[in-house]
């Protein structure tokens, strides 16, 4: 499993994906912690099914629509109910997706916000922002 370490700065109108420089569980290196740290990388020997989730803490942004999504090597597959964001505090959103994936596929964490500024994907013990990969077989 993959966490946020510190705050992050999206664009406003865009899928932006989320990076993560902590690993709290990385078995047979599917995730690098200094290059593309936005991918989980299938390795050789773990083509198959997976149980992939993602969620984000969200920094208050006023009245703006978010989505969050998981992308399969850069193509959104699965987006996540459009929310309000709250006008203050902050707000937690999660998406889940089983995909089929093969060696080398990369998946990511994206997330995307409607409004002329900018988003922080927090990294707040209570909710965490975080993503992981579930091997469920060949």
């Amino acid at each position: 499993m993959l966490a946020k370490t510190s705050q992050q700065t999206t664009t406003a109108f865009a899928y932006t994906a989320v990076t993560f420089t902590q690993e709290d569980v990385d078995t047979n290196g599917f995730h690098d912690n200094s290059t593309n740290t936005s991918r989980i990388t299938i390795p050789s020997g773990y083509a198959g099914k997976y149980q992939l989730s993602g969620s984000v803490n969200a920094s208050a942004a006023g009245d703006n629509t978010h989505t969050c999504a998981i992308a399969k090597n850069g193509t959104n597959q699965c987006i996540s109910g459009g929310w309000k964001g709250p006008s203050t505090g902050d707000g937690n959103y999660t998406v889940s997706i089983i995909l089929d994936l093969a060696v080398s596929d990369y998946v990511e964490f994206m997330v995307y916000q409607q409004v002329a500024a900018t988003l922080n994907s927090t990294a707040q013990n209570a909710r965490p922002t975080f993503f992981y990969a579930e091997y469920l077989g060949a």
